[in-house]
């Protein structure tokens, strides 16, 4: 992906068609049951190894915005890639957690209130 990145379409380009493969395989596994259709399991396999081959172009892309943000004197490459590794695991925490509030509550059921009769 960063070949095709960095050769044909742009990082930017190429990060969007990685995100979007990634949430379009998520999506199909979230609305359709794999054990009825066994080829959207390959399908929705192949969309999110494709999102996910995006990551290493996300990581160069925060690295390149943090050190453009960065204006102080003493800047230096190291700095600059502790702050970016810090955003990239907020973002991952925050991910998780959105996973296990949202999706895992849908899983079981939601939460359902209890009635005293």
């Amino acid at each position: 992906m960063a070949h095709a990145a960095d050769s044909y379409v742009g990082r930017f380009h190429a990060l969007l068609l990685s995100n979007t493969a990634y949430i379009g395989g998520l999506m199909l596994l979230w609305l359709f049951n794999p054990y009825d259709v066994k080829w959207l399991v390959v399908i929705s396999l192949v969309l999110l190894s494709l999102g996910t081959s995006g990551d290493d172009i996300l990581q160069d892309v925060l690295k390149d915005l943090v050190n453009d943000i960065d204006k102080s004197q003493d800047k230096n490459a190291t700095r600059s890639l502790a702050r970016a590794t810090i955003w990239s695991r907020i973002a991952y925490v925050f991910g998780a957690i959105s996973a296990i509030l949202w999706v895992a509550t849908d899983a079981v059921g939601g939460v359902q209130d209890v009635k005293d009769t």
